[in-house]
């Protein structure tokens, strides 16, 4: 669904990637982009298609995930607002390495691959800033591909839900709330783990007392971070001074 109007023109201006841009840049972009309404569920691009063009996150939520061979989804990113993607293959005109679907009504504008690509040769701020948000969600995914080496399935879903809470949560004096649904296979895809194993390791987190359930969805307890520190010995990634 195509939405079009001055809104589109507030809305982009309030863009982190976008505010760089002069004026002039500003106006060309506003031209160029096509600003879409997703719903709930709908498929924004599948793995393999070509890259026509790059999403911007203006509100709601995107998973980017594939699909392993017995069918199941290999969660990758959950994205918000001010994000984009794809991270890879825009530059060089490749293929969507990944599917990308809403998972809550989210609206996007979208620029197509050969007008960014003019925009960033001309505006070095920008493409550092692209090329930055890339470096740190493939150091993300290198991340989590040496969790599944070297740490057990409860330390890495504790540390998953402590990111989650770090990119998506919402404080508060109860905790730190997540502000997305995620279900266990969700979670299961992101840790390389079973869906059984990860509802095991949840309720273990209920009864422990670092985690609890409400209407809208996991709170993680201030104990997360102190569960987290003893059992690594290192620094929790997300520690009650950085919810400030």
């Amino acid at each position: 669904m195509a939405v079009q109007g001055d809104e589109k023109a507030a809305r982009l201006r309030t863009m982190p990637f976008l505010a760089v841009l002069g004026e002039e840049d500003l106006d060309g972009v506003l031209r160029l982009a096509t600003e879409r309404v997703y719903r709930r569920s709908q498929t924004i691009f599948t793995e393999g298609d070509s890259v026509e063009a790059v999403f911007f996150i203006v509100s709601g939520l995107v998973k980017v995930f594939t699909v392993t061979e017995d069918g199941r989804e290999q969660l990758l990113h959950l994205l918000g607002p001010g994000e984009f993607f794809p991270h890879v293959g825009f530059l060089e005109g490749g293929r969507y390495p990944a599917n990308a679907v809403a998972m809550e009504e989210s609206r996007l504008s979208l620029l197509r691959r050969a007008d960014l690509v003019q925009l960033l040769r001309g505006n070095g701020d920008l493409a550092l800033r692209m090329m930055s948000a890339m470096i740190r969600r493939i150091a993300e995914l290198h991340q989590r591909v040496k969790d599944l080496s070297h740490r057990d399935v409860r330390e890495r879903v504790v540390r998953m839900l402590l990111h989650l809470a770090k990119e998506h949560g919402r404080p508060e004096p109860d905790g730190v709330h997540l502000r997305i649904t995620l279900t266990h296979q969700d979670l299961a895809g992101m840790v390389g783990a079973a869906r059984e194993s990860v509802t095991r390791i949840l309720a273990e987190l209920r009864q422990e007392g670092l985690v609890a359930v409400d209407e809208g969805g996991l709170v993680l307890k201030d104990k997360m971070c102190d569960c987290w520190s003893i059992s690594t010995g290192g620094r929790c990634p997300f520690t009650a001074g950085s919810r400030g």
